[in-house]
């Protein structure tokens, strides 16, 4: 597996028109739930602008990648078996 701090990709080509939608998208459904959700986990971190638009608005973000590189609380390859605290995250 080949990780994302590998490739050299800038934040101007991995932020596509794309990917702002689905922030967006994201966004939208966590903030729909209001108060039902106050715990996030991340997974697959590369900038922290979701984490980061997400703080801003209150919530705790836990984040997780596979990338030791990004500096993720939790490492976590989805390849494999793993567990997650339980009731921790609400989305």
């Amino acid at each position: 597996m080949q990780l994302i701090t590998s490739l050299d990709i800038r934040n101007s080509e991995y932020l596509s028109k794309n990917r702002l939608i689905s922030y967006h998208h994201q966004l939208r459904l966590i903030f729909s739930l209001g108060t039902q959700v106050k715990n996030v986990l991340e997974i697959g971190i590369f900038n922290s602008l979701l984490t980061d638009i997400l703080k801003n608005n209150g919530y705790n973000v836990t984040t997780a990648d596979v990338d030791p590189n990004l500096k993720p609380e939790i490492i976590l390859d989805l390849t494999t078996d793993f567990t997650l605290p339980k009731d921790k995250f609400d989305a």
